[in-house]
């Protein structure tokens, strides 16, 4: 399914370049290095840094299926406004319990001009998923992103 996410021209995946905070640039755990990572049969690198939320925890973890299958599913819905970007996968800082860092939550952004229905969307593809947890606009924090995840 990694392979399936690299390949898909629908899915934009936050590489060094754009990562979220500058304290982990060139940490191997942007979302692109994740899938290419676990596309290569190896496991996701977690950051390792401290930010207000809490500490990422370094180290490496596996991506869980449904994590892959929920992306897949979001990208293959076409609910996006020409390509979906993914934020975060087992990268960035979280709080400590996050469930990043267990290789089973994706962050995707809600670019500026999307109407509220793309997020709306994959938190209800989110949902049917079985998601543990499904936060957007509305949720502390989650005004410019979705999260969605799932138990390990």
């Amino acid at each position: 399914m990694a392979c399936q996410i690299l390949g898909n021209n629908h899915i934009y995946l936050l590489d060094n370049n754009g990562y979220l905070n500058s304290k982990g640039a060139d940490d191997g755990a942007d979302a692109a290095s994740n899938i290419r990572d676990t596309c290569a049969g190896r496991e996701a690198r977690r950051s390792s840094y401290c930010c207000k939320e809490g500490c990422a925890p370094g180290e490496s973890v596996s991506l869980k299926a449904s994590v892959l299958s929920y992306i897949l599913d979001v990208a293959n819905s076409g609910q996006y406004n020409s390509y979906l970007q993914i934020n975060a996968i087992a990268g960035a800082c979280h709080t400590s319990n996050s469930w990043h860092y267990q290789g089973t939550a994706v962050d995707f952004q809600i670019k500026s001009g999307d109407p509220s229905y793309y997020a709306t969307s994959w938190m209800s593809i989110c949902s049917s998923h079985g998601a543990q947890e499904n936060l957007g606009p509305g949720n502390d924090g989650h005004s410019t992103h979705t999260h969605c995840a799932f138990a390990p």
